[in-house]
């Protein structure tokens, strides 16, 4: 019938329309990834002119998140700054007046959100500079974790 079949076109035509637009939300979601990413390695780049000795973490923190948002992100969760034996995670609230200490191996994540695509880094300062195996551990890891994903290292 003549009828179904103008209905089975419209229904075709509207398919392919949808995966049109499909295609274009899945290049727009990894341009904002892309972007996310390279937002966060951007960052990553001035986090040894924030952390020295006597800075509050509270302060760094801001200035991280201020840094993101100048840039055109939005923060992907607070920054997390994390001193000596604490592993990870750790994010100072406004109370918190740690400083950075003179021998401190501070581990900083960072984490930037374009419309909800996330790139997250991090990086370790030891200022002690006694602490080598462990930073380059940390970064032979994140160079094989973005070999892996076939995606560029930030250093």
């Amino acid at each position: 019938m003549a009828g179904e079949k103008h209905d089975e076109e419209e229904h075709s035509h509207g398919h392919e329309h949808t995966e049109v637009e499909l295609e274009e939300e899945r290049q727009k979601m990894v341009k904002n990834f892309h972007e996310a990413g390279k937002i966060a390695g951007s960052i990553l780049h001035e986090v040894q002119k924030l952390v020295l000795p006597g800075e509050s973490l509270f302060d760094i923190a801001e200035s991280l998140e201020k840094m993101i948002i100048d840039a055109g992100g939005r923060p992907a969760f607070p920054a997390n700054i994390s001193i000596n034996d604490i592993a990870a995670h750790f994010t100072p609230e406004l109370e918190n007046k740690t400083l950075v200490g003179e021998t401190d191996v501070v581990k900083i994540d960072i984490g930037v959100h374009i419309e909800g695509c996330i790139g997250d880094t991090a990086i370790t300062v030891d200022l002690s500079n006694e602490q080598g195996k462990l930073v380059e551990s940390s970064e032979a890891a994140l160079a094989a974790g973005a070999e892996a994903l076939g995606v560029e290292h930030p250093a």
